[in-house]
């Protein structure tokens, strides 16, 4: 028997519905600010081949967060603006320490190293909480997200840039707010 309780809607949703309309939400939340950070790269890296792979992955975020709207539009019960949230504070956290990269070393290794592989992770969590029978428009979503994130990761590795000290600083600190946000898509209430 499913657990309900009311949220942001009717009355009796099924708590794994709720948990998944959240990271749905979260998950376009993330995307939005990863596509608006990535295009502000674009503009302020001087690196043309960094950029070039910013451009591309600023258009893969909008993307992506195109594909979980899409999600968001066929469950009725939830006010897309209620659930487009981040999914903690430590999210949002992180996006903001994600702002403050400098140096295009910094934004690649943090990208590569830290921000990309926590959200495959965190898609693939979402992937095994759904129900084979209700969770199909969502996990077919997540296989297609979950495809164009390894497609940024080889992106970002074809760069082959190793880090200098100043990025490695840099993503070490990020990676305090990344560990402390665990999931990147799942609600913490």
């Amino acid at each position: 028997m499913c657990q309900t309780r009311t949220v942001a809607g009717p009355t009796h949703v099924p708590t794994s519905i709720v948990a998944s309309a959240r990271r749905i939400g979260a998950s376009r939340w993330i995307e939005e600010q990863l596509f608006e950070i990535l295009g502000t790269w674009v503009q302020s890296t001087p690196q043309a081949e960094a950029k070039i792979v910013f451009a591309r992955l600023s258009r893969h975020a909008a993307w992506r967060a195109a594909q979980w709207s899409a999600i968001q539009s066929e469950i009725e019960a939830f006010d897309a603006a209620v659930t487009t949230l981040p999914a903690s504070p430590d999210v949002a956290e992180l996006c903001d320490g994600l702002r403050a990269a400098v140096s295009a070393a910094e934004r690649v290794e943090a990208l590569r190293s830290l921000v990309l592989p926590a959200l495959a992770e965190s898609y693939a969590a979402h992937e095994r909480l759904l129900d084979l029978a209700s969770g199909g428009p969502a996990r077919r979503t997540l296989a297609r997200v979950r495809l164009d994130l390894a497609l940024d990761q080889a992106d970002l590795d074809a760069l082959g840039d190793e880090p200098d000290d100043e990025a490695r600083g840099f993503v070490e600190r990020l990676g305090t707010l990344c560990h402390a946000a665990t999931d990147l898509t799942a609600s913490s209430d």
